[in-house]
């Protein structure tokens, strides 16, 4: 009989996507096959402490998780080669101190937003020499800025919005020299204005007028230490496609979602509290349980065009490529109908409940648990390869 594989499940984290993920890790350790898996949650809480418990997989005790945190076992992992474990102290009935070790095989990192989407914990795995599931710390960190991921796209001929990244320094320095900057680039209102590193539509809104931009640029800067600004495409509809290594090494896209907005902006809101009205499947579950799964959305749209589907699928495939990611990521795309114009906007390597709502739709079709082991899958294979490369070349320079 095979033996089982144990997958660390890291979530939570020091972002303001906190609860969103830790919504999509829950769904994640609900869909894992228990009898190919062993899973063990590990949740960092917001002041970057890490803990296990089986009680974790309770969504309850996130919100009184203080009162709880003495029912869990506080853990570290440390970024040292060979020990592919968590590890906590223990007493015994003697008071004597002693480390003790949970082993697993493989992490999975389920984080939305900053320390955690962002390449920072794949490099922590990467130093610890542990197989991981998702996009590496490169494609990772790309991803995280939206202006950066951008600037690929458009070395690619993928064709994006015109935009201008402000820092908080130039904002603080005086508002002549981001003001000007900003108006050589994005010239006309209405314009668009969000978290740089940032997702989730946390932070989101729009400016008609350069008061509105200021105090739209002053709330970004209290979480975020970047701002992109964009046009705001008024006529628009937001298409997003997932794309993953589900079926052997190459990378394939599902089919398209459109989400649909309660206004001119896709918010915090429609994403993880209007209940997903209307979806088949949703049964009695709160939004709150469903995550990204609860959003209001049309399913292979009858009314975009096959060549606009087909462009879609194209350019996801094309930065999938590039940027050298894996696991299961989603691309969002603005499609402006005063021209029928196509945009990338931006990729999430570790998107909303993993996508899984648009691989159920797909042709192939790939259910919650075969997504889960065709990213296990793909990180054995990665870190296979890279146990191929000569690390040690010896003192030749000394």
């Amino acid at each position: 009989m095979e033996q089982k594989r144990k997958l660390a499940v890291f979530f939570g984290g020091r972002s303001s996507e906190h609860e969103i993920s830790i919504i999509t890790a829950l769904q994640f350790l609900k869909s894992i096959d228990s009898e190919r898996y062993i899973s063990i949650p590990v949740y960092i809480d917001p002041d970057g402490k890490f803990w296990t418990s089986e009680l974790l997989r309770d969504s309850s005790i996130y919100k009184k998780f203080l009162s709880l945190s003495h029912e869990l076992t506080q853990v570290s992992l440390l970024p040292e080669p060979g020990i592919n474990a968590l590890q906590y102290k223990s007493k015994n009935a003697f008071g004597i101190s002693s480390t003790k070790y949970i082993p697993f095989d493989i992490a999975v990192p389920i984080f939305h937003g900053q320390f955690g989407e962002d390449g920072c914990i794949q490099g922590l795995f990467e130093l610890a020499n542990i197989p991981y599931t998702g996009s590496p710390v490169a494609a990772s960190a790309v991803a995280m800025s939206k202006y950066l991921s951008k600037q690929v796209a458009l070395g690619l001929n993928v064709p994006t919005l015109p935009s201008c990244l402000i820092r908080k320094a130039e904002f603080q320095a005086g508002q002549a020299q981001f003001l000007s900057k900003i108006k050589s680039i994005v010239p006309n209102f209405p314009i668009f204005i969000k978290p740089n590193n940032l997702g989730s539509s946390v932070g989101v809104g729009s400016a008609e007028s350069d008061s509105e931009l200021l105090a739209r640029l002053a709330q970004v800067f209290n979480i975020d230490s970047e701002a992109i600004i964009e046009p705001m495409v008024t006529q628009m509809l937001e298409l997003n496609i997932s794309v993953g290594r589900l079926k052997g090494k190459e990378a394939i896209a599902s089919v398209i979602e459109m989400p649909v907005a309660s206004k001119k902006i896709l918010t915090y809101e429609d994403k993880y509290l209007r209940g997903g009205k209307g979806k088949k499947g949703s049964g009695s579950k709160s939004a709150s349980s469903q995550g990204m799964a609860s959003l209001s959305r049309v399913i292979d749209p009858a009314e975009i065009s096959s060549e606009i589907k087909s462009l879609v699928k194209t350019y996801a495939l094309k930065l999938f490529d590039a940027l050298g990611c894996h696991g299961v990521g989603r691309f969002d795309f603005i499609l402006n109908l005063d021209n029928n114009s196509l945009y990338f906007n931006e990729f999430n390597p570790l998107p909303g409940s993993l996508s899984f709502y648009l691989w159920e739709k797909s042709n192939p079709r790939f259910l919650y648990p075969e997504i889960i082991d065709a990213m296990v899958e793909d990180a054995l294979e990665s870190f296979a390869v890279k146990a191929t490369l000569q690390r040690n070349i010896g003192f030749k320079a000394l």
